[in-house]
C-alpha cells in the first residue's frame, strides 16, 4: 500500500509540472495575436499592398488655357491653317519678311536655301494649294514657360518650278495636285503680348 501511496503521489507531481509548464501560461506566439483579431494588413506580403495613386497629371491642352487665359483652340486651328497658306505664299513670292515672321531661325534659313538653290538654276519653286482638307491637333506641351502644339495638315498641293526669264512651267506644267500629309510644330511664349506662333518643325507623315 506505501508503494501505491508513493506513486499517486509522483503522478500527482507530475500532473502538475505538466499543467504548470504548458497549460498555465500563454504559449509565445498566442501572445502576438491582437485581442480583436489578426490585422490582415500587417501580415500580407509587401507586394500586396496596396499601391499610391499616382499623382493625376493634367491634360497638355487644359494645362495652357488654364495658363494662358486668352488661348482658344477654335482660334489656333484657323490660324494654323492661315499660317500653312502663308508659308507657301511667302515662298512663292520670295517674301522674306513674310517667311522669317512666321518660322524660326532653323526653319527660316532651311526654306531660304531650297529658295535660292532653285533660283541659282534659274527657276523659281512655286506652290498652287488646291485644298486644304484637314487641320488637326495631335500634340500638345508644355516646356518651360512655352507652349508647343503640332498639327496635322492634310491637303491637296500642286508644286511645279517656273522659269525665271520666261514664266513658263518647266517642271509639272499641267500643275496636277498630290495629296500630301505633314505634321507642322508650332511654338509660342505663353502669355506673350506676341500672338503670332512660330513655326519650329515640318515633318511628313509616311
Amino acid at each position: 500500500n506505501s508503494g501505491g501511496f508513493f506513486d499517486l503521489i509522483v503522478l500527482g507531481l507530475m500532473i502538475w509540472f505538466i499543467y504548470s509548464r504548458f497549460l498555465s501560461n500563454n504559449l509565445p506566439k498566442d501572445d502576438k495575436i491582437p485581442k480583436k483579431g489578426l490585422n490582415t494588413a500587417s501580415v500580407l506580403p509587401f507586394k500586396e499592398q496596396p499601391a499610391k495613386n499616382p499623382k493625376n497629371q493634367e491634360d497638355p491642352m487644359e494645362e495652357l488655357k488654364n495658363l494662358d487665359k486668352s488661348f482658344n483652340e477654335k482660334d489656333f486651328i484657323n490660324g494654323a491653317k492661315e499660317g500653312f497658306s502663308y508659308f507657301y505664299e511667302g515662298i512663292n513670292n520670295q517674301d522674306e519678311d513674310l517667311l522669317e515672321s512666321l518660322t524660326s531661325p532653323k526653319i527660316f534659313d532651311e526654306t531660304m536655301d531650297k529658295i535660292e538653290d532653285k533660283i541659282d538654276t534659274g527657276v523659281i519653286l512655286k506652290y498652287d494649294i488646291k485644298e486644304i482638307t484637314s487641320v488637326d491637333i495631335v500634340d500638345t506641351r508644355i516646356s518651360g514657360s512655352t507652349a508647343i502644339i503640332a498639327v496635322k495638315y492634310a491637303a491637296k498641293i500642286a508644286e511645279y518650278e517656273e522659269n525665271i526669264k520666261t514664266k513658263k512651267v518647266t517642271k509639272n506644267p499641267t500643275k496636277k495636285a498630290k495629296s500630301v500629309q505633314t505634321i507642322w510644330t508650332w511654338a509660342k511664349p505663353i502669355n506673350s503680348d506676341d500672338p503670332n506662333w512660330e513655326l519650329e518643325e515640318i515633318n511628313a507623315v509616311s
